[in-house]
Order: structure tokens, then C-alpha cells, then sequence
């Protein structure tokens, strides 16, 4: 869910600024008919992955800041697939899933150069369930990166 809360109209040359509002949340219940002797369900998936409990999967919350002199974006997470899917991160990084930063390269303002952590462009996937093909999760899909951090540009 996105919302921008104020966008006029853009025009060639013209400053402009606005907000979007970001914000999801994916809570979810299991129940694993073999029983485990553990509230994890399989040692290996790091998504809805808890026996017999209603848990909140993932949930985020954000903004970006669209400006004609710089972009910026960032979006904080919580739930099980932090805690699973992070674990080995420093904890202090754990909750920031996306944070960048963007300038324009030319007065024109089409190209652009964008720094910060990013949402992975690898494979069909991605953290959060809604934009994937189905909700259940490939294997391939929990062994690639939700996130990368690097540079990119753009035209």
C-alpha cells in the first residue's frame, strides 16, 4: 500500500517534491500435521515457517521523497522473517529492508545515480508474499538475496 500525500503536476524544468507513504504487513498461521517437536516447521525455509501460532511474517513501513534535486527512500521491517531470514545480519541492520539515496546527473534530470540497500533483482521472488506467483516459496527462492546494497543507474 502506497499513498502519496502531495504531487502536483510535473513540467519540463519545473521543482517539484512530494512524499509517498509506504506500509505492508503479511500475518499468517501453520499448522504442520507431522507435529514438530519445535515451533519451526522445517529448518531450512525462513518464511511461515512456525508450527500452531498466528505470527506476523513481515511487516514494513516507509517513505520516499521525490524531489527534482535528489530521491530518497527508506523502509523499516519486523516479524518471524527478520528473525529468520537476518539472523546472521548485525542487528542493528536487521530492520532497515530498503534505504537509498538518489541524484540527478545531469540538469535534465534523466539520468540518475542511486546508492543504499536495495530489493534483490534476482529471481522470481521477493519478501514480500502479495507480489509473488504463489505464497508458497521455491527453494531456489530462500537460498537467492531479498536484498542487494550497491549503486546503480538509471536512465
Amino acid at each position: 500500500m502506497a499513498m502519496v500525500f502531495f504531487a502536483p503536476k510535473k513540467t519540463q524544468g519545473q521543482q517539484y517534491n512530494y512524499v509517498i507513504l509506504q506500509a505492508y504487513s503479511d500475518v499468517f498461521h501453520a499448522y504442520d500435521f507431522n507435529r514438530p517437536a519445535t515451533p519451526y516447521r522445517q529448518p531450512f525455509l525462513f518464511n511461515h515457517n512456525r508450527h500452531n501460532e498466528v505470527n506476523l511474517n513481515l511487516a514494513s513501513a516507509g517513505f520516499k521523497l521525490i524531489n527534482s534535486k535528489y530521491r530518497a527512500n527508506i523502509m523499516f521491517q519486523a516479524g518471524t522473517y527478520v528473525q529468520d531470514n537476518l539472523a546472521a545480519e548485525q542487528s542493528s541492520l536487521r530492520s532497515i529492508q530498503e534505504a537509498s539515496i538518489g541524484l540527478p546527473l545531469h540538469k535534465s534530470r534523466k539520468w540518475w545515480f542511486y546508492a543504499g540497500i536495495f530489493p534483490s533483482h534476482l529471481g522470481f521472488e521477493n519478501a514480500n508474499s502479495i507480489e509473488n506467483m504463489t505464497l508458497t516459496r521455491s527453494l531456489v527462492a530462500e537460498n537467492s538475496p531479498y536484498f542487494l546494497s550497491g549503486a546503480a543507474l538509471t536512465y
